[in-house]
């Protein structure tokens, strides 16, 4: 087992299951290990990308501040490839079932089939996955349109996500990989003036070694 899998382990052994099916919910947890294991082997993990400024907390959260985010450094020093951050939901396919992103807030009891991959320290919210079901119409209405679809990231865009600022007539899946590579400033000066002229919803940094970076337009108050 992988370190990081086996951290995994320790949070999903920190959720309670029914008392009256300790034996379905065992294999449930051993099924979710599973399950994160197979997400760490692809790279499907999702972990907290990071803005590259560090927020206002001592005043307007939702902002940045001009002072760089020390584990973005690579970002400033030009490393990396800089991606169109697309403003939908993000799902994934990890090459026989589709997820969907889920968030769980603090003292919030997960969903029995929750794939826990990160914990806000700050929030105190968990983030992962949860497979895509049957009443998922416009995730179901986005697969059924993709041809030859493959392992990753994707983010569902289309009439009836997030009010549509992408502005799509139907409901797609556009996988992350695929999406535009961009060349803005990597400032704070210039980044804030590239934002104010992008009806983007932001930039993803992608490095070599697969970390990531971001930055959105809401991020300066536009």
């Amino acid at each position: 087992m992988s370190g990081a899998a086996y951290g995994l382990q320790n949070d999903i052994d920190s959720v309670e299951g029914p008392q009256q099916w300790p034996d379905r919910w065992l294999l449930l947890r051993l099924m979710m290990l599973e399950k994160c294991e197979t997400f760490l082997r692809k790279g499907l993990s999702m972990e907290k990308t990071p803005t590259i400024f560090l927020r206002d907390f001592d005043g307007h959260p939702k902002f940045v501040t001009r002072n760089p985010n020390s584990v973005c450094d690579w970002v400033f020093a030009g490393a990396g490839q800089a991606t169109r951050k697309y403003d939908g939901t993000c799902c994934m396919f990890d090459g026989t079932q589709w997820f969907k992103r889920r968030e769980v807030k603090q003292d919030k009891q997960p969903p029995h089939d929750f794939v826990k991959v990160h914990h806000d320290q700050t929030t105190g919210k968990l983030m992962g996955w949860v497979p895509v079901r049957p009443d998922d119409k416009w995730h179901l209405e986005a697969i059924s349109r993709g041809d030859h679809l493959r392992v990753g990231t994707y983010e569902l865009c289309g009439p009836r996500v997030q009010g549509n600022p992408e502005g799509f007539d139907t409901h797609v899946m556009i996988a992350h990989a695929d999406t535009e590579i961009l060349d803005p400033p990597r400032d704070f000066d210039g980044l804030k003036d590239w934002m104010g002229n992008t009806t983007y919803e932001g930039i993803v940094f992608h490095h070599a070694d697969g970390r990531m970076a971001k930055i959105k337009r809401r991020d300066f108050g536009f």
